[in-house]
């Protein structure tokens, strides 16, 4: 896991930290028997939320693309499946794992499901990494992630089913952030040795 953690940047690991985190939140109190069930689901976010809760930028299109290289590097890694990108018009009536939801035409998306893997790095990074990842939703990992407050926190996590269909009156939905973000790190602090504590990368230096 640690070599894992060596390969992905400060970007991806900072959208790893928020994607899971959401996850989590939203898998509170669900037994280790739901947990297949609940890496299914196609979980949605629009940049403009996910940008804020990270506390990057939203000034041209070069940082929504700093975003969608972070998660495509992740799907690459397996932390993430079924990604997809685009617009709502894109996603309502295009994409397979979205098609016939009812999406903000102006806003940009970033839909995907979890995995195991990306589990599993959420509790490596907690301290919990001998734990399975079908625990997820217990109040151990919920006491862990919620006492780390130096990385973006996101609320819980939107899924497709929570967007009306097509024909439902639309619904203005947005990834509302904490009001703590990751902090920036001096970049003289590389991410091998900032990440050497680990079990956990819980300072992670933000370009």
């Amino acid at each position: 896991m640690d070599c894992l953690v060596v390969r992905l940047s400060a970007d991806q690991l900072a959208l790893h930290w928020l994607t899971y985190s959401g996850f989590q939140r939203w898998a509170r109190g669900r037994g280790c028997d739901e947990f297949w069930p609940l890496l299914s689901n196609q979980l949605v976010t629009d940049y403009a939320g996910m940008l804020t809760a990270l506390g990057w930028p939203l000034t041209s299109e070069t940082d929504t693309t700093r975003l969608t290289e972070a998660a495509y590097g992740l799907k690459r890694e397996g932390l993430l499946s079924d990604l997809t990108h685009g617009s709502g018009d894109f996603l309502q009536e295009e994409v397979v794992w979205t098609k016939g939801r009812k999406f903000e035409s102006d806003r940009g998306y970033l839909s995907c499901k979890a995995t195991s893997d990306g589990v599993g790095l959420l509790l490596h990074a907690i301290g919990q990494g001998n734990v399975w990842c079908g625990a997820i939703g217990e109040a151990i990992i919920s006491a862990a992630v919620d006492a780390t407050k130096s990385l973006p926190q996101g609320s819980s996590a939107m899924f497709v089913e929570d967007f009306p269909t097509a024909t439902e009156p639309a619904v203005c939905y947005s990834f509302k952030s904490r009001p703590t973000v990751a902090k920036s790190i001096s970049p003289t602090h590389s991410s091998l040795s900032t990440l050497h504590r680990y079990g956990t990368y819980m300072a992670i230096p933000m370009r």
